[in-house]
């Protein structure tokens, strides 16, 4: 009797988030600096009448050019501290307003923001930062270590913050002098300091008054007004440490509901964070533009432990299925393939993120194929 055995291969789909950019009238192309890593500067003429889509791309200078609106939407909420949200898309256009403590590259490496130096002690277990003598709270104050303080101790209040899991291994923190804390770690790990990526609230701000509907920060837009219940008009922070964004003002639409890609697709807004799935129907748009950006988010499929099969058994599993078919039938091959759940698009990822491939000569190399192996993959 042929022996039967039902288990899944180990699949990591590092996928790429995708952002839809509709592509404005000239005045309005230019990308802002904080967002032309993941957003192409790439335009096209726009008409009004959805049914002319089909138009000759217009000429993009080589450098941007400063002015236009960024348009976008979000949900409204109770207020607008960003470390409170529970909603990542939020927190995610607050931070036009908000910096973060540190900054990374696409790779993972740090990149100065809210501390300007970093030391970590030998152990990792122990960092020292520095404020950066530039970062100012768009009231003209400067920031200080009691800000960074503050700000871990509201995150770690809050119960469902986006931010959460950033100060989840963070022991204690300490402020050494004027200018510089130190943070101490439960574990000792190598990405620490990568965890620290949360924006950064001003105590005196937040502490004294009731500022829930009037966002303030030190990022590279602040609120210039306020449409109660229906808009924020920010326009460029001229104390912004960093470089001068090339869209001079953005409009953020509020609703009661999540509507963003309904506005999107009206024409309201002209910029929209998606996922894998809506994204696909924009890419053959002439007056719509897909940009893709690596992301973190995993999809897995893992062998089932409980019934752990023999190391060969497991190599042959994973010689038999043809993972870039998976990934292309799933996620219409857009992602990295990889053996191991960290991102090879990170500094601290695998080197060589696959060593299998699909081959049938290698599984009958491991397996007795007197024996029938089953592998069914749920995706």
């Amino acid at each position: 009797m042929k022996n039967k055995r039902w288990m899944s291969l180990l699949l990591l789909l590092c996928l790429l988030f995708t952002a839809c950019q509709r592509f404005p009238q000239k005045e309005e192309s230019e990308a802002s600096e904080e967002t032309s890593s993941e957003e192409s500067t790439e335009s096209k003429e726009t008409s009004s009448d959805s049914s002319k889509e089909s138009q000759e791309p217009v000429k993009v200078p080589e450098t941007p050019l400063r002015g236009g609106t960024l348009k976008l939407s979000m949900v409204l909420q109770e207020e607008y501290n960003p470390l409170l949200t529970e909603d990542p898309y939020v927190a995610q256009v607050l931070s036009l307003i908000y910096s973060p403590l540190i900054d990374f590259d696409e790779k993972g490496y740090p990149h100065p923001a809210i501390v300007s130096q970093w030391e970590m002690a030998s152990d990792n277990k122990k960092v020292i930062l520095t404020v950066n003598d530039k970062a100012r709270w768009q009231d003209g104050s400067y920031v200080t270590p009691g800000d960074i303080v503050y700000s871990v101790a509201v995150i770690q209040n809050t119960e469902n913050s986006v931010y959460k899991p950033c100060v989840e291994y963070v022991e204690g923190i300490n402020i050494l002098d004027d200018r510089r804390v130190e943070i101490y770690f439960t574990e000792s790990s190598p990405l620490n300091l990568n965890r620290l990526y949360f924006p950064v609230i001003s105590q005196d701000y937040y502490t004294y008054d009731d500022h829930a509907l009037e966002p303030m920060g030190s990022g590279p837009y602040q609120l210039d007004s306020y449409v109660t219940m229906q808009k924020f008009i920010l326009t460029a922070n001229p104390l912004y440490y960093g470089q001068r964004p090339y869209i001079t003002k953005a409009e953020i639409e509020l609703s009661r509901s999540e509507v963003r890609m309904d506005s999107f697709n009206q024409g309201i807004t002209n910029l929209v964070y998606t996922d894998r799935i809506s994204w696909s129907s924009y890419i053959n748009k002439s007056t719509v533009g897909v940009h893709m950006f690596p992301s973190s988010e995993l999809q897995m499929i893992t062998m089932n432990l409980e019934n752990l099969p023999s190391a060969d058994t497991r190599k042959a599993i994973a010689y038999a299925l043809d993972a870039r078919e998976i990934l292309r039938t799933t996620n219409v091959d857009k992602g990295d393939l990889t053996e191991i759940p960290i991102s090879p698009a990170r500094w601290y990822g695998p080197e060589n993120p696959s060593h299998f491939g699909h081959s049938s000569e290698k599984v009958s190399e491991l397996l007795d194929l007197s024996e029938q192996l089953t592998v069914r993959v749920l995706v």
